[in-house]
Protein backbone atom coordinates (compact mmCIF):
# COMPACT_ATOMS: atom_id res chain seq x y z
CA UNK A 1 0.00 0.00 0.00
CA UNK A 2 1.55 3.59 -0.76
CA UNK A 3 2.87 5.28 1.95
CA UNK A 4 0.65 8.17 1.24
CA UNK A 5 -2.52 6.35 2.07
CA UNK A 6 -0.80 4.16 4.94
CA UNK A 7 -0.61 7.81 7.10
CA UNK A 8 -3.73 9.40 5.17
CA UNK A 9 -1.85 12.05 3.59
CA UNK A 10 -4.50 14.46 2.10
CA UNK A 11 -2.18 17.15 1.49
CA UNK A 12 1.62 17.47 0.36
CA UNK A 13 4.22 20.68 0.19
CA UNK A 14 7.74 20.14 -0.30
CA UNK A 15 10.96 22.51 -0.69
CA UNK A 16 13.93 21.91 -2.29
CA UNK A 17 17.10 22.06 0.61
CA UNK A 18 20.40 23.18 -1.23
CA UNK A 19 24.01 23.18 0.22
CA UNK A 20 25.98 26.51 -0.56
CA UNK A 21 27.18 25.70 -3.99
CA UNK A 22 24.32 24.94 -5.08
CA UNK A 23 23.77 20.90 -5.57
CA UNK A 24 20.59 20.07 -3.87
CA UNK A 25 20.75 17.13 -1.05
CA UNK A 26 16.82 16.78 0.61
CA UNK A 27 13.54 17.88 0.70
CA UNK A 28 11.71 19.57 3.50
CA UNK A 29 8.00 18.38 3.33
CA UNK A 30 4.44 19.72 5.20
CA UNK A 31 1.93 16.62 5.50
CA UNK A 32 -2.02 16.90 6.42
CA UNK A 33 -4.48 14.34 6.48
CA UNK A 34 -7.17 16.87 5.70
CA UNK A 35 -7.87 18.29 1.92
CA UNK A 36 -5.99 21.43 2.23
CA UNK A 37 -4.77 24.01 -0.50
CA UNK A 38 -1.30 25.45 1.13
CA UNK A 39 -1.12 28.83 1.03
CA UNK A 40 1.74 31.31 -0.32
CA UNK A 41 2.32 32.10 3.44
CA UNK A 42 2.70 28.54 4.52
CA UNK A 43 5.50 28.45 1.42
CA UNK A 44 7.73 31.25 2.50
CA UNK A 45 7.75 29.91 5.79
CA UNK A 46 8.28 26.49 4.68
CA UNK A 47 11.68 28.03 2.44
CA UNK A 48 12.48 29.63 5.40
CA UNK A 49 12.54 26.89 7.77
CA UNK A 50 14.78 24.75 4.57
CA UNK A 51 16.88 27.97 4.57
CA UNK A 52 17.24 27.68 8.22
CA UNK A 53 18.01 23.90 8.02
CA UNK A 54 20.57 24.08 5.31
CA UNK A 55 22.48 26.81 7.06
CA UNK A 56 22.47 24.14 10.39
CA UNK A 57 23.93 21.09 7.77
CA UNK A 58 25.95 23.71 6.41
CA UNK A 59 27.30 24.89 9.56
CA UNK A 60 27.75 20.87 10.55
CA UNK A 61 29.61 19.97 7.25
CA UNK A 62 32.01 23.20 7.28
CA UNK A 63 32.61 21.47 11.71
CA UNK A 64 33.47 18.21 10.12
CA UNK A 65 35.56 19.48 6.95
CA UNK A 66 37.83 21.64 9.52
CA UNK A 67 37.85 18.96 12.11
CA UNK A 68 39.47 16.85 9.64
CA UNK A 69 41.94 19.32 7.98
CA UNK A 70 42.69 20.04 11.89
CA UNK A 71 43.41 15.95 12.11
CA UNK A 72 45.55 16.10 8.73
CA UNK A 73 47.39 19.04 9.79
CA UNK A 74 48.03 17.86 13.16
CA UNK A 75 49.08 14.01 11.30
CA UNK A 76 51.21 15.72 8.95
CA UNK A 77 53.00 18.13 12.09
CA UNK A 78 53.25 14.94 14.37
CA UNK A 79 55.32 13.45 11.12
CA UNK A 80 57.31 16.61 10.27
CA UNK A 81 58.34 17.11 13.68
CA UNK A 82 59.11 13.08 14.24
CA UNK A 83 61.35 13.55 10.90
CA UNK A 84 62.78 16.65 12.34
CA UNK A 85 63.83 14.53 15.81
CA UNK A 86 65.54 12.28 13.87
CA UNK A 87 67.77 14.35 12.05
CA UNK A 88 71.55 14.61 13.68
CA UNK A 89 71.75 18.75 13.46
CA UNK A 90 70.03 20.89 15.65
CA UNK A 91 67.36 22.75 14.01
CA UNK A 92 65.31 25.70 15.17
CA UNK A 93 62.80 28.46 13.60
CA UNK A 94 62.33 31.37 14.47
CA UNK A 95 59.75 34.14 12.63
CA UNK A 96 60.19 37.86 11.74
CA UNK A 97 60.55 39.13 14.62
CA UNK A 98 63.26 36.78 16.25
CA UNK A 99 60.65 34.43 18.21
CA UNK A 100 61.58 31.12 18.46
CA UNK A 101 58.56 28.47 16.66
CA UNK A 102 60.06 24.96 16.56
CA UNK A 103 63.09 22.87 17.44
CA UNK A 104 64.08 19.65 17.20
CA UNK A 105 65.38 17.07 20.09
CA UNK A 106 68.87 17.35 18.95
CA UNK A 107 68.94 21.24 19.69
CA UNK A 108 68.33 19.81 23.04
CA UNK A 109 71.19 18.00 23.25
CA UNK A 110 73.35 20.79 22.49
CA UNK A 111 71.10 23.33 24.14
CA UNK A 112 69.01 21.56 27.56
CA UNK A 113 67.71 25.06 28.13
CA UNK A 114 65.97 25.01 24.52
CA UNK A 115 62.42 23.48 25.84
CA UNK A 116 62.79 26.83 27.81
CA UNK A 117 62.84 28.72 24.36
CA UNK A 118 59.16 28.42 22.48
CA UNK A 119 58.00 31.77 22.19
CA UNK A 120 60.70 33.30 23.44
CA UNK A 121 62.09 36.70 21.82
CA UNK A 122 65.03 36.85 20.54
CA UNK A 123 66.81 38.67 23.28
CA UNK A 124 66.60 36.12 25.47
CA UNK A 125 67.00 32.86 23.86
CA UNK A 126 70.27 34.27 21.67
CA UNK A 127 71.52 35.51 25.22
CA UNK A 128 71.47 31.97 26.88
CA UNK A 129 73.05 30.29 23.45
CA UNK A 130 75.88 32.46 23.63
CA UNK A 131 76.92 33.44 27.32
CA UNK A 132 78.90 30.18 27.63
CA UNK A 133 80.47 29.92 24.37
CA UNK A 134 83.80 31.06 22.63
CA UNK A 135 83.32 33.54 19.84
CA UNK A 136 79.91 35.13 21.47
CA UNK A 137 79.62 38.39 20.28
CA UNK A 138 80.50 37.17 17.10
CA UNK A 139 77.96 34.00 16.95
CA UNK A 140 75.11 36.43 18.43
CA UNK A 141 75.87 39.47 15.60
CA UNK A 142 75.73 36.00 13.02
CA UNK A 143 72.47 35.33 14.15
CA UNK A 144 70.60 38.71 14.45
CA UNK A 145 71.54 39.31 10.91
CA UNK A 146 70.06 36.61 9.63
CA UNK A 147 66.90 36.93 11.45
CA UNK A 148 66.49 40.72 10.76
CA UNK A 149 68.78 41.69 7.87
CA UNK A 150 67.49 41.27 4.22
CA UNK A 151 70.77 42.62 2.34
CA UNK A 152 74.06 40.41 2.21
CA UNK A 153 74.92 38.36 4.90
CA UNK A 154 77.56 35.55 6.55
CA UNK A 155 75.95 31.83 5.65
CA UNK A 156 77.45 29.97 8.35
CA UNK A 157 79.97 30.43 11.16
CA UNK A 158 82.07 28.08 13.62
CA UNK A 159 82.46 28.19 16.67
CA UNK A 160 83.48 26.30 20.14
CA UNK A 161 81.54 25.16 22.97
CA UNK A 162 83.76 26.92 25.32
CA UNK A 163 87.12 25.68 27.13
CA UNK A 164 86.26 22.85 29.29
CA UNK A 165 84.25 21.56 26.33
CA UNK A 166 85.99 21.51 22.97
CA UNK A 167 82.85 20.21 20.59
CA UNK A 168 83.53 22.63 17.82
CA UNK A 169 80.16 24.07 16.41
CA UNK A 170 79.04 24.88 12.51
CA UNK A 171 76.01 27.27 12.66
CA UNK A 172 74.10 28.02 8.83
CA UNK A 173 70.84 30.02 8.33
CA UNK A 174 68.36 30.32 5.56
CA UNK A 175 65.83 32.41 5.10
CA UNK A 176 62.46 31.25 4.49
CA UNK A 177 59.41 32.57 1.98
CA UNK A 178 55.93 32.27 1.70
CA UNK A 179 54.47 34.20 -1.52
CA UNK A 180 57.55 35.85 -1.79
CA UNK A 181 57.42 37.25 1.76
CA UNK A 182 60.01 35.86 4.29
CA UNK A 183 58.53 34.25 7.08
CA UNK A 184 61.04 33.49 9.25
CA UNK A 185 64.43 31.63 9.37
CA UNK A 186 65.72 28.40 9.49
CA UNK A 187 68.66 27.74 11.71
CA UNK A 188 70.78 24.40 11.34
CA UNK A 189 73.61 23.65 14.52
CA UNK A 190 76.18 20.89 13.32
CA UNK A 191 78.55 19.59 15.61
CA UNK A 192 81.39 19.19 13.28
CA UNK A 193 84.59 18.28 15.94
CA UNK A 194 85.54 15.18 13.86
CA UNK A 195 85.63 17.19 10.66
CA UNK A 196 87.60 19.57 12.03
CA UNK A 197 90.02 17.49 14.01
CA UNK A 198 90.47 15.72 10.49
CA UNK A 199 91.03 19.25 9.25
CA UNK A 200 93.63 19.80 12.47
CA UNK A 201 94.82 16.92 11.89
CA UNK A 202 95.79 17.15 7.91
CA UNK A 203 97.18 20.40 8.79
CA UNK A 204 99.75 19.44 11.43
CA UNK A 205 100.39 15.86 9.31
CA UNK A 206 101.42 18.89 6.52
CA UNK A 207 103.55 20.77 9.30
CA UNK A 208 105.40 18.28 10.75
CA UNK A 209 105.69 16.34 7.56
CA UNK A 210 107.25 19.24 6.48
CA UNK A 211 109.42 20.65 9.46
CA UNK A 212 110.68 16.92 10.07
CA UNK A 213 111.26 15.70 7.14
CA UNK A 214 112.74 19.05 5.53
CA UNK A 215 115.23 19.19 8.33
CA UNK A 216 116.98 16.49 7.94
CA UNK A 217 117.09 16.36 4.30
CA UNK A 218 118.51 19.70 4.85
CA UNK A 219 121.35 18.62 6.84
CA UNK A 220 122.36 15.29 4.35
CA UNK A 221 122.08 17.79 1.75
CA UNK A 222 124.09 20.39 3.09
CA UNK A 223 126.98 18.14 4.16
CA UNK A 224 126.91 16.01 1.12
CA UNK A 225 127.42 18.60 -0.85
CA UNK A 226 130.34 20.20 1.22
CA UNK A 227 132.00 16.57 1.07
CA UNK A 228 131.71 16.88 -2.64
CA UNK A 229 132.68 20.31 -3.34
CA UNK A 230 135.15 21.53 -0.67
CA UNK A 231 138.67 19.31 0.39
CA UNK A 232 138.26 18.12 3.74
CA UNK A 233 140.43 17.09 6.16
CA UNK A 234 140.07 12.93 7.04
CA UNK A 235 138.07 14.13 10.64
CA UNK A 236 136.18 16.75 9.22
CA UNK A 237 134.94 14.41 6.34
CA UNK A 238 134.76 11.73 9.07
CA UNK A 239 132.32 13.89 11.12
CA UNK A 240 130.56 15.00 8.20
CA UNK A 241 129.70 11.67 7.46
CA UNK A 242 128.87 10.44 10.85
CA UNK A 243 126.15 13.48 10.69
CA UNK A 244 124.61 12.09 7.07
CA UNK A 245 124.37 8.94 8.90
CA UNK A 246 122.26 10.27 11.68
CA UNK A 247 119.79 12.24 9.79
CA UNK A 248 119.50 9.59 7.56
CA UNK A 249 118.95 7.35 10.43
CA UNK A 250 116.21 9.82 12.04
CA UNK A 251 114.40 10.15 8.55
CA UNK A 252 114.01 6.21 8.74
CA UNK A 253 112.86 6.41 12.40
CA UNK A 254 109.76 9.41 11.09
CA UNK A 255 109.37 6.88 8.50
CA UNK A 256 108.92 3.98 10.01
CA UNK A 257 107.12 5.86 12.70
CA UNK A 258 104.24 6.69 10.43
CA UNK A 259 103.81 3.56 8.79
CA UNK A 260 103.59 1.60 11.68
CA UNK A 261 100.75 3.62 13.22
CA UNK A 262 98.99 2.89 9.68
CA UNK A 263 98.85 -0.13 10.09
CA UNK A 264 98.03 -0.35 13.57
CA UNK A 265 95.29 2.17 13.04
CA UNK A 266 93.96 0.04 9.91
CA UNK A 267 94.32 -3.61 11.36
CA UNK A 268 96.55 -4.91 9.23
CA UNK A 269 99.79 -4.61 12.11
CA UNK A 270 101.04 -8.18 12.96
CA UNK A 271 102.53 -9.45 16.33
CA UNK A 272 104.65 -12.01 16.33
CA UNK A 273 104.33 -13.17 20.34
CA UNK A 274 106.21 -15.23 22.26
CA UNK A 275 107.26 -15.39 26.23
CA UNK A 276 109.08 -12.14 26.69
CA UNK A 277 110.99 -11.77 30.38
CA UNK A 278 110.25 -7.72 30.62
CA UNK A 279 113.24 -6.91 33.18
CA UNK A 280 115.70 -8.41 30.26
CA UNK A 281 113.98 -6.32 28.11
CA UNK A 282 114.06 -3.42 29.82
CA UNK A 283 117.73 -3.61 31.29
CA UNK A 284 118.65 -3.83 27.22
CA UNK A 285 116.76 -0.47 26.43
CA UNK A 286 117.55 1.43 29.43
CA UNK A 287 121.44 0.42 28.16
CA UNK A 288 120.72 2.24 24.64
CA UNK A 289 119.97 5.46 26.44
CA UNK A 290 123.20 5.35 29.04
CA UNK A 291 125.71 6.57 27.26
CA UNK A 292 124.12 9.40 25.26
CA UNK A 293 122.62 10.98 28.44
CA UNK A 294 124.90 11.79 30.63
CA UNK A 295 122.71 13.93 32.92
CA UNK A 296 120.46 11.36 33.47
CA UNK A 297 120.04 8.70 35.98
CA UNK A 298 118.41 5.09 34.95
CA UNK A 299 117.16 3.02 38.11
CA UNK A 300 115.11 -0.20 37.46
CA UNK A 301 113.10 -1.47 40.48
CA UNK A 302 111.72 -5.08 40.11
CA UNK A 303 109.37 -6.70 42.55
CA UNK A 304 108.63 -9.64 40.36
CA UNK A 305 110.52 -12.64 40.29
CA UNK A 306 108.91 -13.70 36.70
CA UNK A 307 107.77 -10.95 34.34
CA UNK A 308 106.84 -12.87 31.82
CA UNK A 309 104.14 -11.50 29.12
CA UNK A 310 103.27 -12.95 25.68
CA UNK A 311 104.72 -10.38 23.57
CA UNK A 312 106.04 -9.06 20.36
CA UNK A 313 109.53 -8.61 21.41
CA UNK A 314 110.27 -5.88 18.49
CA UNK A 315 106.76 -4.04 19.52
CA UNK A 316 107.86 -4.01 22.99
CA UNK A 317 111.39 -2.45 22.76
CA UNK A 318 109.65 0.00 20.59
CA UNK A 319 107.32 0.93 23.56
CA UNK A 320 110.00 0.99 26.00
CA UNK A 321 112.45 3.40 23.81
CA UNK A 322 109.57 5.38 23.10
CA UNK A 323 108.58 5.99 26.68
CA UNK A 324 112.04 6.00 28.05
CA UNK A 325 113.17 8.25 25.10
CA UNK A 326 109.79 10.43 26.34
CA UNK A 327 111.22 10.89 29.40
CA UNK A 328 114.76 11.66 28.87
CA UNK A 329 113.43 14.23 26.21
CA UNK A 330 111.41 16.11 28.80
CA UNK A 331 113.86 16.17 31.30
CA UNK A 332 116.57 18.35 29.40
CA UNK A 333 118.14 19.08 32.46
CA UNK A 334 118.50 15.96 33.62
CA UNK A 335 117.80 13.90 36.43
CA UNK A 336 116.21 10.41 37.38
CA UNK A 337 114.68 8.24 35.30
CA UNK A 338 112.84 5.33 37.08
CA UNK A 339 111.01 2.05 35.58
CA UNK A 340 109.67 -0.55 38.91
CA UNK A 341 107.85 -3.50 37.63
CA UNK A 342 105.47 -4.88 40.17
CA UNK A 343 102.53 -7.49 39.98
CA UNK A 344 98.54 -7.69 41.16
CA UNK A 345 96.93 -10.58 40.63
CA UNK A 346 97.15 -11.74 37.09
CA UNK A 347 98.52 -8.13 35.85
CA UNK A 348 102.35 -6.93 35.84
CA UNK A 349 102.36 -3.24 36.84
CA UNK A 350 105.74 -1.10 34.95
CA UNK A 351 105.46 2.67 35.60
CA UNK A 352 108.06 5.05 33.64
CA UNK A 353 108.83 7.96 36.07
CA UNK A 354 110.56 11.14 35.21
CA UNK A 355 110.96 14.64 37.35
CA UNK A 356 110.90 16.41 34.19
CA UNK A 357 108.49 19.06 33.01
CA UNK A 358 104.99 17.78 33.30
CA UNK A 359 102.23 17.95 31.29
CA UNK A 360 99.70 20.39 31.39
CA UNK A 361 96.11 19.23 32.31
CA UNK A 362 94.51 20.59 29.15
CA UNK A 363 96.60 18.19 27.03
CA UNK A 364 96.04 14.85 28.98
CA UNK A 365 92.57 14.33 27.29
CA UNK A 366 94.51 14.16 23.45
CA UNK A 367 97.89 12.94 24.90
CA UNK A 368 97.12 9.66 22.76
CA UNK A 369 96.52 10.79 19.60
CA UNK A 370 98.78 11.18 16.83
CA UNK A 371 100.10 14.46 15.86
CA UNK A 372 99.36 15.88 19.95
CA UNK A 373 102.45 18.16 20.61
CA UNK A 374 102.10 20.28 23.41
CA UNK A 375 102.67 24.06 22.25
CA UNK A 376 104.62 26.07 25.04
CA UNK A 377 108.11 27.56 25.17
CA UNK A 378 109.25 24.92 27.68
CA UNK A 379 108.88 22.28 24.92
CA UNK A 380 109.07 24.25 21.29
CA UNK A 381 112.82 23.50 21.27
CA UNK A 382 112.39 20.12 22.31
CA UNK A 383 110.33 19.29 18.81
CA UNK A 384 108.74 15.67 17.99
CA UNK A 385 106.30 14.03 15.63
CA UNK A 386 103.84 13.47 18.20
CA UNK A 387 103.35 10.04 16.83
CA UNK A 388 105.53 8.06 19.74
CA UNK A 389 102.40 8.10 22.59
CA UNK A 390 99.95 7.57 19.77
CA UNK A 391 102.15 4.24 18.60
CA UNK A 392 102.74 3.35 22.63
CA UNK A 393 98.65 2.79 22.84
CA UNK A 394 98.32 0.81 19.99
CA UNK A 395 101.21 -1.25 20.94
CA UNK A 396 99.71 -1.95 24.42
CA UNK A 397 96.53 -2.42 22.88
CA UNK A 398 97.53 -5.13 20.40
CA UNK A 399 99.13 -6.73 23.74
CA UNK A 400 95.35 -6.47 25.48
CA UNK A 401 97.15 -3.62 27.95
CA UNK A 402 96.43 -0.48 28.82
CA UNK A 403 98.02 2.57 29.33
CA UNK A 404 97.41 5.64 31.66
CA UNK A 405 99.67 8.81 32.64
CA UNK A 406 99.53 10.88 35.68
CA UNK A 407 101.62 14.06 35.94
CA UNK A 408 102.24 17.28 38.06
CA UNK A 409 103.41 20.56 36.03
CA UNK A 410 106.86 20.87 36.89
CA UNK A 411 108.00 17.94 38.85
CA UNK A 412 107.37 14.87 36.43
CA UNK A 413 105.41 12.58 34.82
CA UNK A 414 104.46 8.61 35.51
CA UNK A 415 103.24 6.62 32.65
CA UNK A 416 101.80 3.11 33.82
CA UNK A 417 101.58 0.07 31.89
CA UNK A 418 99.31 -3.13 32.85
CA UNK A 419 99.71 -6.16 31.01
CA UNK A 420 98.15 -9.90 31.35
CA UNK A 421 100.96 -12.01 32.92
CA UNK A 422 101.19 -15.40 31.13
CA UNK A 423 98.87 -17.74 32.78
CA UNK A 424 101.30 -20.61 33.72
CA UNK A 425 103.22 -18.05 35.88
CA UNK A 426 99.84 -16.76 37.87
CA UNK A 427 99.63 -19.78 40.01
CA UNK A 428 100.26 -18.04 42.69
CA UNK A 429 97.41 -17.26 45.22
CA UNK A 430 95.95 -14.20 45.38
CA UNK A 431 96.99 -13.15 48.51
CA UNK A 432 100.54 -14.13 47.50
CA UNK A 433 100.83 -11.85 44.92
CA UNK A 434 99.27 -9.04 47.09
CA UNK A 435 101.78 -9.74 49.96
CA UNK A 436 104.43 -8.82 46.36
CA UNK A 437 102.86 -5.27 46.43
CA UNK A 438 104.49 -2.50 47.98
CA UNK A 439 102.26 -1.36 50.82
CA UNK A 440 100.40 2.22 51.89
CA UNK A 441 99.22 2.78 55.03
CA UNK A 442 95.98 5.46 54.76
CA UNK A 443 94.70 7.33 58.33
CA UNK A 444 91.62 9.05 57.29
CA UNK A 445 88.26 8.77 59.37
CA UNK A 446 86.25 9.41 56.58
CA UNK A 447 85.36 6.35 55.21
CA UNK A 448 83.86 7.18 51.79
CA UNK A 449 86.93 9.46 50.94
CA UNK A 450 89.45 6.50 52.52
CA UNK A 451 87.80 4.09 50.37
CA UNK A 452 88.50 6.62 47.06
CA UNK A 453 91.59 6.90 47.82
CA UNK A 454 92.07 3.54 48.52
CA UNK A 455 90.83 2.38 45.39
CA UNK A 456 92.59 4.82 43.16
CA UNK A 457 96.17 3.59 44.61
CA UNK A 458 95.21 -0.49 44.41
CA UNK A 459 94.46 0.54 40.59
CA UNK A 460 98.10 1.86 40.39
CA UNK A 461 99.43 -1.43 42.58
CA UNK A 462 99.93 -0.89 45.75
CA UNK A 463 98.54 -2.99 48.67
CA UNK A 464 96.56 -0.65 50.53
CA UNK A 465 95.54 -0.45 54.29
CA UNK A 466 93.08 1.95 55.73
CA UNK A 467 92.60 2.84 58.88
CA UNK A 468 89.67 5.04 60.46
CA UNK A 469 91.22 6.04 64.18
CA UNK A 470 94.27 6.47 65.38
CA UNK A 471 94.17 4.42 68.48
CA UNK A 472 97.64 1.49 68.52
CA UNK A 473 98.62 3.33 64.83
CA UNK A 474 101.94 3.06 65.25
CA UNK A 475 102.26 -0.71 66.36
CA UNK A 476 100.03 -0.85 63.38
CA UNK A 477 102.18 0.47 60.64
CA UNK A 478 105.48 -1.41 62.21
CA UNK A 479 103.69 -4.56 61.46
CA UNK A 480 102.62 -3.49 58.24
CA UNK A 481 106.36 -1.75 57.47
CA UNK A 482 104.81 0.09 54.53
CA UNK A 483 106.28 2.29 51.74
CA UNK A 484 104.35 5.23 52.67
CA UNK A 485 101.55 6.68 54.98
CA UNK A 486 98.91 8.78 54.41
CA UNK A 487 97.53 11.22 57.27
CA UNK A 488 95.11 12.96 57.77
CA UNK A 489 95.10 16.17 60.01
CA UNK A 490 92.26 16.32 61.96
CA UNK A 491 90.74 12.92 63.18
CA UNK A 492 87.49 12.79 65.28
CA UNK A 493 87.31 16.25 65.27
CA UNK A 494 90.62 16.92 66.68
CA UNK A 495 94.03 18.11 65.75
CA UNK A 496 96.00 14.88 66.37
CA UNK A 497 97.49 14.13 63.12
CA UNK A 498 100.80 16.23 64.48
CA UNK A 499 101.60 14.22 67.10
CA UNK A 500 100.68 10.89 64.81
CA UNK A 501 103.67 12.45 62.81
CA UNK A 502 105.76 13.43 65.54
CA UNK A 503 105.55 9.64 66.69
CA UNK A 504 106.67 7.99 63.31
CA UNK A 505 109.28 10.52 62.77
CA UNK A 506 110.78 9.55 66.34
CA UNK A 507 110.49 5.91 65.78
CA UNK A 508 113.18 4.05 64.66
CA UNK A 509 111.45 1.15 62.28
CA UNK A 510 109.41 4.23 61.19
CA UNK A 511 111.04 7.41 60.73
CA UNK A 512 112.82 6.70 56.98
CA UNK A 513 108.67 6.23 55.54
CA UNK A 514 107.69 9.07 53.35
CA UNK A 515 104.79 10.64 54.83
CA UNK A 516 102.01 12.66 52.88
CA UNK A 517 99.87 15.06 54.33
CA UNK A 518 95.98 14.59 53.24
CA UNK A 519 94.25 17.69 55.17
CA UNK A 520 91.87 20.38 55.20
CA UNK A 521 94.52 22.61 57.37
CA UNK A 522 96.42 24.97 55.82
CA UNK A 523 99.32 24.43 57.74
CA UNK A 524 102.60 23.42 55.29
CA UNK A 525 105.01 25.08 57.66
CA UNK A 526 104.55 22.62 59.72
CA UNK A 527 105.60 19.65 57.33
CA UNK A 528 108.69 21.30 56.31
CA UNK A 529 109.82 21.07 60.03
CA UNK A 530 109.29 17.19 60.06
CA UNK A 531 110.42 16.47 56.59
CA UNK A 532 106.89 15.73 55.06
CA UNK A 533 107.40 14.33 51.49
CA UNK A 534 104.22 15.98 50.20
CA UNK A 535 101.34 18.45 51.11
CA UNK A 536 97.87 18.12 49.49
CA UNK A 537 95.06 20.25 50.86
CA UNK A 538 91.62 19.51 50.38
CA UNK A 539 89.66 18.89 48.23
CA UNK A 540 92.08 17.35 45.73
CA UNK A 541 91.79 14.50 43.20
CA UNK A 542 92.86 11.43 44.13
CA UNK A 543 94.69 11.18 40.80
CA UNK A 544 96.82 13.67 42.36
CA UNK A 545 97.87 11.74 45.24
CA UNK A 546 98.59 8.75 43.67
CA UNK A 547 100.80 11.02 41.44
CA UNK A 548 102.51 12.44 44.13
CA UNK A 549 103.24 8.85 45.60
CA UNK A 550 104.39 7.40 42.78
CA UNK A 551 107.15 9.97 41.76
CA UNK A 552 108.28 10.19 45.34
CA UNK A 553 108.48 6.23 45.67
CA UNK A 554 109.93 6.05 42.27
CA UNK A 555 112.72 8.32 43.26
CA UNK A 556 113.95 6.53 46.34
CA UNK A 557 116.99 4.61 45.03
CA UNK A 558 116.10 1.96 47.78
CA UNK A 559 117.03 -1.63 46.25
CA UNK A 560 116.57 -1.45 42.57
CA UNK A 561 119.10 -1.51 39.79
CA UNK A 562 121.30 1.05 39.58
CA UNK A 563 122.36 2.64 36.19
CA UNK A 564 125.22 5.13 36.66
CA UNK A 565 125.46 8.43 34.64
CA UNK A 566 128.92 7.50 33.36
CA UNK A 567 130.83 3.98 33.32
Amino acid sequence: MPVTEKLNIRSYLGVPIFYKNGDMFGTLCAMDSKPANFSKSDQEQLEKYAALFSYVVELERESMEKKALYEKAERAQKINQEIIDNVNEGIQFVDREGRLVQYNEKLKNFYPMAENWMNAPFSLWSKEITEKLEKSDRLFHFLEENIFSIGDKEAEFQYNFSTSDMRRMEVYGESVYRNQEKIGTLFVHRDVTAEYEVDKLKSELVSTVSHELRTPLASVLGFTELLLTKDLKRERQKQYIQTIHKEAHRLTKLINDFLDLQRMEAGVQTYVKERVQLEELIVDVIETFRSSNKNHQFFLKNQVNTPYILGDEEKLIQLFTNLIGNAVKFSPDGGMITISINKKNNQLIIHVADDGLGIPEEALPKLFQKFQRIDNSDRRKIGGTGLGLAICKEIVSGHDGDITVRTELGKGTVFTLYFPILEDITSEHTEEGTKLLPKIVILEDDSSLGSLLKDELEDVGFAVYHFLNDETFLEKVVTIAPVGIVVDLILDGEPKGWEIVKELKTHPETEHIPIFISSALEEKEKGLHWNISNYLLKPYSPHKLSTVILQTLLHDKKGEILFPAQD
